[in-house]
């Protein structure tokens, strides 16, 4: 991480616009069949079958999540948790949650697993540098759908 920044920093003095490579479709795909054997030996399990690799941008991610929380927690529920962690004190008075979680997802995730679809989805904007990490804990969730469903 430090070696990276490092990196980025010595290019930006340069004057250099130097940014992480992106991942494309095809090396996520490659990367998900190179990694499969390892998290099936560290596991301990087969997958049953293979896992679809998609490339999404981060709107339709976004979108992915949005819908996807909607469908879990109706709007009264997110209502009545933010009221209830601002009177804790554990978030301030008139926070959203579900801006502030999506906005966090913009920032940090990679990519996703969807048991619905059955699909690994790879953001666009990931770092290559980050694949094989994030491509191994998504088809571990993968892994643990096809044998217990979650």
């Amino acid at each position: 991480m430090l070696l990276g920044l490092a990196v980025l920093v010595g290019a930006m003095q340069a004057g250099e616009a130097a940014l992480p490579a992106k991942i494309t479709l095809q090396e996520a795909v490659e990367l998900a069949r190179t990694v499969t054997p390892a998290v099936e030996e560290i596991r301990g399990l087969k997958f049953k079958r293979p896992v679809a690799v998609k490339l999404v941008d981060d709107k339709t991610a976004r979108e992915h999540f949005k819908a996807r929380i909607a469908a879990q927690n109706p709007e009264a529920k997110l209502l009545s948790d933010e009221r209830a962690y601002a009177q804790l004190g554990l978030i301030p008075a008139g926070a959203r949650l579900l801006p502030s979680f999506l906005d966090i997802l913009d920032e940090q995730a990679g990519g996703y697993y969807d048991p619905e679809q059955d699909t690994f989805f790879v953001l666009d904007d990931m770092p290559k540098g980050a694949g094989p990490i994030l491509v191994a804990h998504e088809l571990t969730h993968a892994l643990d759908d096809q044998h217990f469903g979650i």
